[in-house]
């Protein structure tokens, strides 16, 4: 199995083909990045049955989502209450 310029040229068919597929995606991700966009794509060439399989993907992020949750535990505080416990919290919920 080799490796020539049909597999190279089927691939950047593919590649391509993906960054047409989403470019207006791909706009939209650029115009809200802070800074610059990083776009991946990746090629995946397996040998099948004497020829080559070309797998050819894309990925970005359209919105960067950043959060932030804090919380204390205390173990050794005391229940005030009744039901207070995380059993009782836990079988509320179902």
């Amino acid at each position: 199995m080799n490796l020539g310029p049909e597999t190279i040229g089927k691939s950047i068919e593919l590649v391509h083909d993906l960054l047409v597929e989403y470019q207006e995606r791909l706009d939209e991700a650029y115009r809200k990045a802070e800074d610059s966009l990083s776009v991946t794509l990746t090629l995946k060439i397996t040998p099948d049955e004497g020829r080559n399989k070309i797998d050819a993907s894309i990925s970005f992020v359209v919105e960067k989502a950043k959060d932030t949750a804090t919380s204390y535990a205390d173990e050794n505080q005391q229940e005030l209450f009744e039901g207070e416990n995380l059993d009782d919290k836990l079988s509320q919920i179902k």
